[in-house]
C-alpha cells in the first residue's frame, strides 16, 4: 500500500475519514466566505 512507502501511520486512512466526516457545512461555508472572492468584473 502507497501509505508503507510514504511513511504514513498505518492508520491514516481511518483517521482522515474521521476527520473529513467531521467537517460540517457550516465550516465549508466559513472557508469559502474567508477564500473565495466574488468576480468583481
Amino acid at each position: 500500500m502507497a501509505c508503507i512507502g510514504d511513511d504514513l501511520p498505518i492508520d491514516w486512512l481511518e483517521r482522515s475519514l474521521e476527520g473529513t466526516q467531521r467537517v460540517t457545512p457550516g465550516d465549508v461555508l466559513d472557508v469559502m466566505k474567508r477564500y473565495v472572492k466574488p468576480d468583481s468584473s
